[in-house]
């Protein structure tokens, strides 16, 4: 990770610790633009899923699920087994909020059923 997007990464959790979840949306959204340019998608695919958990945390759950979507499909070119866990267990967080109780049993089982595997 180069410097400016490590700091860009430290400032967001710096505001995420404070509370202050506008400026980390935007600090994690600068980060995430610096590592696409360097190509590290694993990383990449790790970021969203805080910046997820930050969006659900502003009730902002329909981006929330849009930036998963998104993770997911890196998480998965890349195998990356624990970012899918957190992925599906995001999800069925979602859904419990949302009274899904259909999404939750689904993303519960994936989660679960990664989560043995690995």
């Amino acid at each position: 990770m180069d410097d400016a997007a490590k700091y860009a990464v430290e400032s967001a959790e710096k505001m995420e610790q404070l509370n202050i979840h506008k400026q980390a949306i935007e600090f994690y959204k600068k980060a995430l633009e610096l590592m696409r340019k360097l190509d590290h998608n694993e990383q990449i695919a790790r970021l969203m899923i805080q910046l997820a958990n930050i969006l659900l945390r502003m009730n902002e759950s329909d981006q929330a699920v849009a930036t998963l979507d998104e993770a997911l499909a890196i998480a998965e070119r890349n195998n990356d087994q624990n970012a899918l866990i957190d992925i599906w267990n995001l999800r069925a967080e979602i859904s419990l909020l949302k009274r899904d109780l259909n999404g939750v049993a689904k993303y519960a089982e994936r989660t679960l059923n990664l989560a043995k595997k690995n």
